[in-house]
């Protein structure tokens, strides 16, 4: 029986260590995009590239864990259309529920900021701001005021932005209290949100 026990314990510990390599992406490194600290090729933190690496967001890394289980906005308006240069504000009203999920969808145009605002608290993300572009766009950087810095790192590519699958959908949390949206188009034309 103590085999059994050691042989178990074993494995769960070559598990963990498995799990662990694979999270850290092995040796060799990293540039700070997949969240982890960068690194230098001997596997310490490099410090001169540490200042300009911000640890991924909590709201952020829950959002795909909450979002099956998350009731929808259901604002009277789901469907936000912006002109070149303009915005478009939505009022995100109080609600019972602690959290809910805003289901945002790019429809039309090469993309789009939006921003929650919201009452700041501890625990609290506030504001949250979120970029949407269709993918395979390649966008200058300079349109990207506003977007996440994390978001802008790991999608460089040759001096450009480019969007990648998924893009187009995004979420942000809405908590009790209720807020603000605002969104505006990336480049010069206008854009098209759906919100659920």
């Amino acid at each position: 029986m103590r085999l059994v026990i050691i042989v178990l314990v074993v494995i769960a510990i070559g598990f963990a260590v498995t799990i662990g390599w694979g999270l850290a992406g092995g040796p060799g490194p990293r540039d700070g995009s997949d969240g982890a600290p960068p690194t230098r090729a001997n596997g310490e933190v490099d410090e001169d590239r540490l200042e300009d690496w911000q640890p991924p967001s909590l709201v952020e890394a829950m959002n795909g864990l909450l979002a099956p289980f998350a009731p929808a906005l259901d604002l009277a308006q789901p469907h936000l259309a912006m002109s070149a240069g303009g915005t478009a504000n939505r009022t995100v009203p109080a609600a019972a529920t602690d959290l809910r999920l805003a289901r945002l969808h790019l429809t039309a145009g090469l993309g789009a900021r939006i921003t929650l605002a919201c009452v700041p608290a501890a625990g609290r993300s506030c504001p949250q701001s979120l970029c949407l572009c269709r993918p395979g766009t390649a966008l200058d950087e300079s349109l990207l005021d506003g977007c996440p810095k994390a978001w802008r790192k790991a999608r460089r590519e040759n001096g450009r932005i480019r969007c990648r699958e998924g893009d187009a959908d995004g979420q942000l949390l809405a908590y009790p209290e209720g807020g603000a949206l605002q969104a505006g188009p990336l480049g010069n034309g206008g854009a098209e949100l759906d919100i659920q």
